[in-house]
């Protein structure tokens, strides 16, 4: 008996000893410590329809007038603060540099009330008005900060990617472009948005072996857990956006340079031009997974590769501000 009791305990080490390995192997990633920033970070709240929403304000310390605004929007299960720092402190970063403001809104109860329309979480139960809530803190620092409501641009991370492009499709957009990560249009049957309004530009970061939204469209959801319905590839999501806003120039493409000769992945860039400036662009992360891809930050394993061959803010700013 004791012997039997004895094996029991063993195994029962060594599930746990395997199942610390796998967690430590796939899913812990340790998050960047804070920088030494020069400029002021804040967590604020502002009540719109009756909610008391909530969001982290990062302002260089000195913001000239007439600034652009970038909203960078967490995926699902994060908050704002979580997104600044899996996205590396980067975009506060690049607003020192470039003199911009930077807001980090906090969806809510965890998620954005998007386009799908097989999407089951509170904010879309509760009729959440988020492009609500986007025009409001666009006012608010339009008031406090005097930045520019016409330079203002988003970017999304996954259900924050599809908030992103649910506010690129609005008729009248507050957005002046949008970078989206880890995001595909839902497919046509999957959509509560307009399917034919023209949009700002469009620059789209996908992974190919992206576990969460399939980069050749199909069902997308966390890890086969939560459905939220079909969406379609990324190519035709690009694809769709340059129908959409009238764009004529031909379709070029070029492998981007390799940035770190141990990393496998490497990035295909497709894009569309509307007077002399790119409007639609693909970054197809080959080998990549369901992360924004940078050098300060690697994503949780079980989201695959985290890239280091593009950096995902930075171009995404450079892309805003054409730089």
């Amino acid at each position: 008996m004791n012997k039997i009791v004895g094996f029991g305990g063993v195994i029962f080490i060594g599930l746990g000893c395997l199942c610390l390995a796998a967690y430590a192997y796939f899913i812990y990633a340790p998050l960047p410590n804070k920088p030494n920033l020069p400029g002021h970070a804040a967590t604020q709240t502002i009540r719109v329809e009756g909610h008391v929403r909530s969001y982290i304000e990062y302002v260089p310390a000195q913001l000239p007038p007439d600034a652009p605004l970038i909203i960078v929007l967490h995926g699902s299960l994060m908050n704002g603060k979580m997104m600044r720092r899996m996205s590396g402190y980067e975009f506060d970063k690049l607003a020192d540099k470039n003199h911009f403001a930077v807001l980090y809104p906090d969806g809510y109860k965890h998620d954005w009330n998007d386009c799908r329309k097989a999407d089951t979480d509170p904010a879309r139960l509760e009729h959440i008005d988020d492009v609500g809530f986007m025009r409001a803190l666009i006012a608010k620092e339009k008031a406090r900060r005097k930045i520019d409501s016409g330079k203002v641009y988003v970017v999304g991370y996954s259900n924050g990617g599809q908030m992103a492009m649910a506010i690129a499709q609005q008729s009248q957009s507050p957005a002046a472009g949008i970078a989206v990560f880890g995001a595909s249009l839902p497919a046509a049957g999957n959509s509560i948005c307009p399917q034919s309004t023209s949009t700002p530009p469009v620059m789209i970061v996908d992974g190919t072996d992206d576990p969460v939204n399939p980069f050749h469209g199909g069902d997308a959801g966390v890890l086969g857990v939560v459905d939220a319905g079909d969406v379609k590839s990324a190519l035709a999501t690009a694809k769709e956006f340059v129908n959409r806003d009238d764009i004529h120039d031909a379709e070029k493409t070029r492998a981007l340079p390799h940035r770190d000769a141990n990393d496998p992945t490497w990035v295909r860039e497709f894009s569309w031009s509307r007077g002399g400036m790119p409007y639609v662009v693909l970054c197809a992360v080959m080998g990549g997974g369901h992360t924004v891809p940078q050098p300060e930050y690697r994503f949780p394993r079980v989201l695959g590769r985290t890239s280091g061959n593009i950096d995902g803010p930075a171009a995404a700013v450079a892309f805003f501000l054409h730089k």
